[in-house]
């Protein structure tokens, strides 16, 4: 911008932009200037490299409502990387994919302005928190990340109509009541203080660095007003269930950090394997051994830790890369203890969703107790107390949703075959070349058996050629038979060591293979894929 495009009337108090009569939006030769006026737009060009203060031609328009309900924006030219000008975004220019941290930070922070009723639109996709909530990391958060979520969330189209559907009256939506709580328990983990000291190696102007902590200081608060507006039992499902999820992944991770610090170490070969052909058997028993020191760490009831949970659906992949559809169908059935949805806590958001879906269970049966007592003739407070707990109706599709369980890494296998558990006692092991073939005791069924038959003379039929046929009388007698239940399954060597006669396994068959899932004695997991299963109370029994 040149000297001249700026001038002061002549009380020098007034600013003006010389137009050109022809052309809008170009800057015309004859302005008048004084001292005034150029001291005045040297310190604008120095505000403009600052990023502070930008003179847009008028084509650039004026800032819009939107923009300006933020705290704090960013005006500088890097803008233009991740916004297309008023006029380009008429034309409903596409989005692409950027999801760094330098362009999402300028996103989240830059001024938008309109002309001739069009806003700026944006040249990338913001991140927005349903997309990034599923794969969560709670253990490493990546600060800046959130705090642009944190901001695009506060500032978006739907947050003003919720409020201006709150100031008629109406309530949140359940849904958005339940992302929104849950924004707010994720944003404990981002302190300001953190926050600055992550920017610092993120290459935007300092100012927009400046904008998106002030921006963030006022979304968080949001958040956490809005959560804490809950009561009762809305408040212990949306917001006291993901706290105690929290605390109780952190208390996890500090547990198991040396195991955490191990797993780190394998990133380059996890990579590596996930797109090399037949997988990396080194690292696969690598994996196995981890996450056998896992469960001798595990506080509690091991199959709740995160990291056992990472590292079997790590272990799983590497079986399907490996074309071992029966290793991998015996990972997928660890998690197939409960009849209610998979207990796989890898992530924070699938904790969550199984901790408040767990809770919703809770509601409704006591909703049940409290009418069932209401139809027997009881006062509200009788029944409530029947009830055996404060609830509320709460529809459980209305949670935050997420996918439970290993991914579906059968896409992966050249072929597929069905999967068949079972659940039987060892009666006999034959070694063969790379494993061992197992035959199980056959089960006895009750039936009966005739004899003493004979032929009455009382005709019981005449057939179509003309032949007589008489009825046939015979005695019975009850029998025994043994019955197999499971054809004899070959099973790999580090299956092997795990059977005898007598033991009594839980697995799964494909084909004729087989692998071990569990060993059970007394109705008790004593070993589970192969590694002792500590005997604590809270470690789930075996389920036919």
């Amino acid at each position: 911008m040149h000297a001249s495009q700026v001038s002061l009337d002549e009380d020098g108090m007034t600013m003006r932009r010389a137009m050109g009569a022809n052309t809008p939006g170009n800057w015309g030769s004859g302005v008048r200037t004084s001292g005034w006026s150029l001291v005045l737009a040297g310190l604008t060009l120095w505000l403009g490299a600052c990023g502070i203060v930008t003179i847009k031609p008028a084509s650039a328009g004026t800032e819009t409502d939107a923009s300006k309900q933020r705290p704090a924006r960013y005006d500088g030219a890097e803008c233009s990387q991740v916004l297309y000008t008023p006029d380009e975004s008429r034309d409903n220019p596409e989005r692409q994919e950027d999801e760094s941290a330098e362009a999402q930070v300028l996103l989240a922070t830059c001024a938008r302005s309109e002309y001739r009723n069009s806003a700026q639109k944006a040249k990338i996709r913001a991140l927005d928190f349903r997309g990034y909530y599923p794969a969560y990391d709670d253990r490493k958060p990546d600060l800046v990340k959130l705090a642009v979520i944190a901001i695009n969330e506060r500032f978006n189209e739907q947050v003003r109509i919720q409020e201006e559907m709150k100031g008629r009256g109406f309530d949140k939506d359940p849904y958005a009541k339940a992302e929104d709580t849950l924004l707010s328990v994720v944003l404990l983990n981002v302190s300001e203080g953190e926050l600055s000291s992550a920017l610092a190696s993120v290459k935007v102007p300092e100012d927009a660095k400046q904008a998106l902590v002030e921006d963030f200081r006022e979304a968080r608060s949001y958040f956490t007003h809005e959560a804490n507006q809950l009561q009762g039992p809305e408040k212990e499902l949306l917001l006291e269930t993901p706290k105690q999820v929290l605390e109780h992944r952190k208390a996890a991770f500090e547990s198991q950090a040396a195991n955490w610090a191990v797993l780190d170490g394998y990133d380059a070969r996890l990579k590596a394997a996930a797109s090399a052909e037949g997988g990396d058997p080194e690292l696969l028993q690598d994996l196995i051994a981890l996450r056998s020191k896992v469960v001798e760490a595990a506080k509690g009831d091991y199959i709740q830790d995160p990291l056992f949970a990472r590292l079997t659906r790590e272990i799983a992949l590497q079986y399907a890369l490996m074309q071992d559809q029966p290793s991998l169908a015996a990972e997928r059935m660890i998690y197939r203890r409960s009849r209610g949805p998979d207990p796989f806590p890898e992530t924070f958001a699938q904790e969550v969703h199984y901790a408040q879906f767990g809770l919703v269970n809770e509601f409704n049966e006591a909703r049940k107790r409290f009418r069932k007592a209401k139809d027997a003739g009881l006062d509200d407070s009788a029944a409530k107390a029947r009830a055996g707990r404060d609830f509320i109706d709460w529809n459980a599709a209305k949670l935050v949703r997420v996918d439970l369980g290993i991914p579906d890494y059968e896409k992966l296998l050249d072929h597929r075959s069905d999967a068949i558990p079972f659940l039987e006692v060892v009666d006999s092991v034959a070694p063969e070349d790379n494993g061992v073939t197992v035959a199980f005791k056959k089960t006895p069924v009750k039936t009966f058996e005739y004899y003493g038959c004979y032929k009455t003379g009382r005709i019981e039929r005449i057939t179509s050629d003309g032949r007589l046929e008489y009825e046939e009388h015979c005695s019975t007698r009850p029998k025994t038979v043994m019955h197999e239940n499971v054809k004899p399954l070959t099973f790999p060597a580090e299956d092997a060591k795990l059977l005898k006669r007598g033991t009594k396994i839980r697995g799964v068959s494909v084909g004729r293979e087989g692998r071990v899932v569990w060993l059970i004695e007394k109705d008790q997991i004593v070993s589970e894929r192969g590694y002792p299963v500590p005997p604590r109370p809270a470690n789930p029994k075996a389920r036919d």
